[in-house]
């Protein structure tokens, strides 16, 4: 009970700050930040769901967009908005979910790791599994439209449109 009237309290004062009514002097660097994530938010709800609606597929058990978005909201989003929103870093390192990923490959298709193959990687984010298929002598393609380092000379590429 107390954590929702702090809760509702700290929206106050975001309200009252973003309105002019509190000095800056009064607000902590950490409220600023909150404000400026959730203009950011705002920014791209507005830019997602603008003429398009969301629904839940039971079906197919997933949400579904029924508009798609066009090629400039998502390199917008992609650039300005994904990779602050997610919980791990686009860090250059390995991912617990990676490890994962890359031993379900293994034992459910165990013919693929016979010999070298080229790996197109759509989305490769901070690139965890990339390293995975590169250090087991894979070919590397790396399609990430946010900014991505080319780490090695040999084997790995890194593309940021499909039309490369």
């Amino acid at each position: 009970m107390i954590s929702y009237f702090l809760d509702l309290i700290k929206k106050y004062i975001l309200y009252f700050y973003d309105k002019g009514l509190i000095p800056d002097i009064l607000i902590s660097k950490k409220f600023k930040d909150k404000l400026k994530k959730r203009e950011k938010n705002n920014f791209m709800a507005k830019l997602f769901l603008n003429n398009k609606s969301l629904f839940y597929n039971k079906e197919r058990g997933f949400w579904i967009l029924d508009s798609m978005p066009s090629k400039l909201e998502l390199d917008i989003y992609y650039k300005n908005q994904y990779w602050s929103e997610q919980n791990e870093d686009k860090q250059d390192c390995i991912h617990l979910r990676d490890i994962d990923h890359f031993l379900l490959m293994k034992k459910m298709v165990p013919d693929f790791f016979s010999g070298k193959k080229t790996i197109l990687n759509f989305g490769s984010g901070h690139g965890g599994i990339s390293y995975l298929f590169w250090i087991n002598n894979h070919r590397v393609i790396n399609i990430e439209p946010s900014p991505a380092i080319n780490k090695f000379m040999d084997n790995w590429v890194v593309i940021m449109t499909l039309k490369k």
